[in-house]
């Protein structure tokens, strides 16, 4: 494949089809405490990514760039382009409408504080706080998910829904075709010492740090389920965007990327069986 040639296929998926999974599951979703669940979720792993980050450093003294990476890479979770065809395959296609939630969640947190965060740890200084609402204001899913939220429920519109049905299931071979070919992993043993941290937070502590909020706070089984599974996805792959454009040891950032995402189909399956069985 030639080079970059996944940049058409996000494209497509960003501006068609992860709308179009919005206007399907927001548009007559139920708005209802439960969904608490799976909005804060996102929050609560990127708050515990800072305190493991934190611990980590009083040991091994990160520079600020590596620093930031592994608060970013450990808080941020691929929960659309992986998230969404593991949870129509292990849950069902029904419970997407909750996953969006946590997605457009991410993709805030990953805009407002991880843009803050990248800032940060780089040589860069200045945060412009207008910039921050123009990614928001030109991140599709986030504002047709606002428009879905907004409508009301009573319209219907049949035709639109079977558009909608067709647009929103191009995401789970698109996006997984998508990861493939961006998946980097040379050079990964010389970088071992930084990733297994990254990795046991993101991959295990993390879900298990949901999981106690949601039994806890006695969500449904579904929303519980849901708000689990999608702090259990692998690194965020917007992330290396971040990194590119701070300074923040892109190299790095990529191969961490590319490695969750191989062991995040492993752990996703074994989490599903765990979900399936506590739930």
């Amino acid at each position: 494949m030639p080079n970059d040639s996944y940049k058409a296929i996000n494209h497509w998926i960003i501006y068609l089809a992860l709308p179009a999974v919005s206007l399907k599951h927001l548009w007559h979703l139920e708005i209802n405490s439960q969904l608490l669940g799976p909005a804060l979720s996102p929050i609560l792993v990127l708050g515990g990514s800072f305190v493991f980050v934190y611990i980590l450093d009083l040991k091994f003294h990160f520079d600020k760039p590596t620093k930031g990476l592994l608060i970013l890479a450990s808080g941020l979770c691929n929960t659309s382009f992986i998230g969404f065809p593991l949870i129509k395959t292990y849950f069902g296609d029904d419970y997407i409408r909750i996953a969006v939630i946590s997605d457009q969640m991410t993709f805030l947190l990953f805009s407002t504080i991880g843009l803050f965060i990248a800032t940060s740890y780089s040589s860069f200084k200045q945060l412009k706080i207008g910039g921050i609402l123009l990614n928001l204001i030109k991140f599709p899913p986030l504002v047709v998910s606002i428009i879905a939220l907004i409508l009301p429920n009573e319209i219907q519109f049949p035709v639109l829904d079977n558009l909608f049905t067709q647009l929103a299931s191009t995401i789970a071979p698109l996006a997984l075709f998508s990861i493939g070919l961006q998946i980097r992993i040379s050079g990964w043993r010389n970088e071992l010492g930084l990733i297994i941290p990254v990795f046991i937070y993101k991959l295990i502590l993390a879900p298990i740090l949901v999981l106690a909020y949601v039994l806890l706070s006695g969500f449904g089984s579904a929303y519980s389920q849901i708000s689990v599974f999608e702090s259990a996805m692998p690194v965020l792959m917007s992330l290396s965007i971040l990194c590119e454009r701070f300074q923040l040891k892109t190299e790095l950032a990529n191969l961490i990327i590319g490695i969750s995402i191989l062991l995040g189909f492993i752990s996703t399956f074994f989490w599903s069986l765990v979900l399936h069985q506590i739930f």
